[in-house]
């Protein structure tokens, strides 16, 4: 009728309270309630999400779904009993409405909405569906329902997400309530081209030193280079980064050959409600001031915003990284090399560049640092997997700690040596937290505890880390996809598909969305969807090694199959958590022909070549496996059992949850190819009821790697347990 009401949300609990009610008593609305909420266990907002499911089966048929003559009835009825159907009370309820309310007041969080955004989607999926033209004798009543759920919706689901930022959970993790938000764009070169590095290099000194200071938020640099020679107005970049102020400028650096380089700095501070300049400054000093003049920037701003500036945030943002302005030089191009890439040649020059800084400065503690995680990251990704690559990452990481050891750039490059290099995540987690609290202001600690969370199997702390860190870093595709592979990894396959979209949005040209999309659909046997994502891809010679010659396996087009993987550009597929040789997969496409004696010669290629680089890296866990997998091909059953064991045994999933599953994903394959049909299925059923696991029921009902189990009771009964 047109009238506001207000609705009871429930009861918050006032800081610095311990109850609202009675003594013992449990704080809210019990019809409300969430089943953990009653058991008194930790909620989020997945309990927001099971009373905004009573909400709505409220409005739709003006009842609760669960009753109760008094609190503990209802409270029992919340526990243990379903609603009735909605159609019950409510005649023309569409089915879809049923399934979305009955998702939402699932007893079982895990199974229930995770986001508000998953809710609205599917309501405004559901809204289009029923103003089809074949929906078009759809009642008045029915859309007024519809239309009516998706504006509450709209509602709760900002406040949903409002509550979940500003959860004492997430305050107590930041210790940032109140912190003023700010972005810093990339200062223009006003000099020659070849110059840029430096005014990027003069843009990141600046950030990080505003994001050592408590009581700032800086958005980070992935999210700030998009806005590079941008022509939005600063209120749309604002609103995009959810940013109080911006500050930008420009910077010259004039080179004299007879004389000191002068450098032009013009930073301007404003505020994005109303685009006011609240403070701007002209810098132009002899180059070996530059320091000098990064620092007076940050101050200035920082006074600027009145932000207390505490002891440690002052000798932070006054700290010279080193007083030779060669070897600054050689840092800024050899760290702009760096920074975020996976590219081995990019790495390859940060190195050459980061060594020439520290042939200057031996004392220059973040080139060594900077240094020291160019080479773990040249063996995290598998370009280099040598016991002196390890022996230079840890001398570099030392001697970085040695100079500065309370440093930033010292606390992460720790952090990533023992993440990267030795695979010591209990030591890495301790160099992360302690780079927070010098940088409480940037992502780059919070992602790097996400990843090392997942790394460990603590999926929700990894998922709190990593959205926190994208809230710093708001336009990232790289975060924005890793939170979408966590998804895939939890089967949280609607929630995945959201981020992993959103990630190709942000970079249209990035593989690594690509590839995960491609992943949850092959998981879940949806090979059309993953054939249309693959067709959209950008070219790169190791994702179509696998991709395309894996779908059409798995589509049973072997004579295909075949085809691509003859044309494989690259000698294997190798990520760092599988390597498999191109022969192996020629052998199993002939295994699936029924050519045996054409697969026999193959696996036997794959052979030599693992056998080969185990002799040159033989502490490669990945190796084992596919060694093992080669001589189960050739029917060498123990040396086939022994290596695919070994292989599980040095990356246990108890160890790793991300690498440690493809091992026991290649011994169940080995045992298959020996036989050992039984084992082979022990191994599915605990990969079946683990994350991040490389197989699901879906995916194993159409792999013709398994087909020798389709007959075998077991096989059958484990499939079938996990039907959906």
């Amino acid at each position: 009728d047109g009238k506001v009401k207000v609705l009871d949300f429930g009861l918050a609990k006032i800081e610095g309270q311990s109850r609202l009610t009675d003594d013992g008593s449990t704080v809210g609305t019990v019809a409300y309630m969430s089943p953990e909420q009653l058991r008194g266990e930790q909620v989020d907002q997945r309990s927001d999400l099971f009373s905004l499911g009573v909400l709505l089966y409220d409005m739709v048929t003006g009842r609760k779904p669960f009753q109760g003559e008094h609190r503990a009835a209802v409270s029992y009825s919340i526990l243990n009993e379903e609603p009735e159907p909605l159609a019950r009370f409510k005649a023309d309820v569409p089915d879809e409405l049923q399934r979305i309310v009955g998702k939402l007041l699932r007893k079982d969080k895990d199974t229930r909405y995770q986001t508000a955004g998953g809710v609205l989607s599917d309501l405004e999926a559901l809204k289009r569906t029923e103003a089809s033209p074949e929906a078009s004798r759809m009642t008045r009543l029915r859309k007024r329902i519809i239309s009516s759920l998706i504006g509450v919706l709209v509602i709760a689901a900002a406040i949903v997400g409002y509550l979940a930022t500003r959860s004492g959970e997430q305050t107590a993790a930041t210790g940032e309530e109140d912190r003023v938000m700010i972005a810093v764009l990339p200062f223009d070169n006003m000099g020659p081209a070849e110059d840029e590095y430096f005014a990027d290099g003069i843009t990141e000194e600046i950030t990080a030193r505003l994001a050592s200071i408590h009581g700032l938020g800086v958005i980070a640099r992935t999210s700030i280079l998009q806005y590079e020679d941008t022509q939005k107005s600063i209120q749309q970049i604002g609103d995009e980064l959810h940013v109080d102020y911006i500050l930008e400028g420009t910077v010259r650096w004039q080179h004299s050959a007879g004389g000191p380089s002068q450098v032009r700095v013009t930073p301007q501070l404003i505020r994005v409600t109303d685009a006011t300049h609240t403070w701007a400054h002209i810098y132009d000093e002899p180059m070996t001031e530059v320091f000098d003049v990064q620092t007076d920037i940050a101050m200035s701003v920082t006074e600027e915003l009145n932000v207390t500036l505490l002891e440690p945030d002052r000798q932070s943002v006054e700290a010279r990284p080193t007083d030779n302005i060669e070897a600054y030089d050689y840092y800024l191009r050899g760290r702009d090399y760096s920074i975020g890439s996976r590219d081995v040649n990019d790495l390859r020059i940060a190195e050459d560049m980061l060594k020439k800084a520290i042939e200057v400065d031996p004392k220059f503690s973040d080139a060594w640092a900077v240094l020291a995680s160019v080479h773990s990251r040249l063996y995290w990704l598998a370009a280099d997997r040598t016991q002196e690559r390890l022996a230079m990452s840890e001398e570099a990481v030392h001697k970085a700690a040695e100079l500065n050891p309370n440093a930033f750039t010292t606390r992460m490059s720790l952090g990533y040596h023992y993440y990267h290099a030795e695979l010591d995540y209990d030591r890495a987690l301790e160099q992360f937290e302690k780079a927070k609290e010098i940088q409480p202001g940037s992502m780059d600690a919070y992602a790097a505890i996400g990843y090392v969370k997942r790394r460990q199997g603590e999926w929700d702390e990894c998922l709190r880390n990593m959205t926190q860190a994208l809230e710093l870093d708001p336009r990232s595709s790289e975060l924005t996809y890793e939170i979408g592979e966590t998804m895939v990894d939890l089967e949280r396959y609607e929630e995945a598909e959201q981020y992993l979209d959103r990630a190709l949005d942000l970079a249209p040209d990035h593989p690594s969305p690509y590839f995960w999309k491609i992943q949850m659909y092959v998981l879940s046997a949806r090979l059309g969807k993953a054939r249309a994502v693959f067709d959209a891809a950008p070219y790169s010679p190791m994702f179509q090694a696998l991709a395309e010659p894996r779908l059409w396996f798995l589509e049973r087009k072997f004579d295909r199959a075949l085809e691509t993987v003859r044309s494989a550009q690259v000698p294997a597929f190798s990520t760092h958590f599988y390597h498999i040789p191109i022969a192996e997969m020629m052998a199993y496409t002939y295994l699936a022909m029924g050519e045996p004696d054409h697969a026999l010669a193959w696996f036997d290629s794959s052979r030599v070549q693992v056998e080969a680089l185990i002799a040159s890296e033989p502490s490669d866990p990945r190796y084992y496996s596919a060694l093992g997998v080669a001589y189960a091909g050739l029917g060498r059953k123990e040396d086939a059992i022994r290596e695919g064991k070994r292989g599980a045994d040095m990356m246990p999933v108890s160890r790793e949850s991300k690498q440690g599953p493809p091992r026991r994903e290649e011994l169940a394959r080995i045992y298959v190819l020996v036989g050992e049909y039984d084992e082979a299925i022990d191994e599915l059923e605990y990969l079946l009821s683990i994350p991040a696991s490389p197989v699901r029921a879906p995916l194993l009902r159409i792999d013709p790697t398994w087909d020798p189990l389709r007959d075998h009771p077991r096989f059958q009964q484990l499939l079938e347990q996990y039907n959906q």
